[in-house]
């Protein structure tokens, strides 16, 4: 299934995969965001051009219907977000500013 033609409005697609070969995904499925969760991260795979991670659930049980829901049952979890905007009056010393001149370390 393409993503692509769901791009219809002002938002962006967080799509969350699970680490299982494509002949095991379950499917894919709208999901909302988690209230809150408690995952750690591994990594499980490092090679040339690439990082293979590795998501699992702390503690509590998924959220029904959240993303981490979906991806701990084998599905792509699919959720639209509305883009917040660039607080572009904010300075972050150190960092490169606005005419590409980089001024940190």
């Amino acid at each position: 299934m393409s993503l692509l033609p769901l791009l219809t409005g002002p938002f962006a697609l967080n799509v969350n995969v699970p680490d299982v070969e494509a002949g095991y995904l379950r499917g894919i499925r709208r999901a909302h965001l988690a209230e809150f969760g408690m995952v750690q991260m591994t990594l499980r795979e490092r090679g040339e051009g690439f990082a293979r991670m590795s998501l699992e659930q702390i503690g509590e049980v998924a959220e029904p219907g959240s993303d981490d829901g979906w991806l701990l049952d084998g599905y792509v979890a699919v959720t639209p977000l509305f883009p917040s905007g660039e607080a572009a009056d904010v300075e972050l010393p150190g960092l490169v500013d606005t005419a590409g001149e980089h001024i940190g370390g």
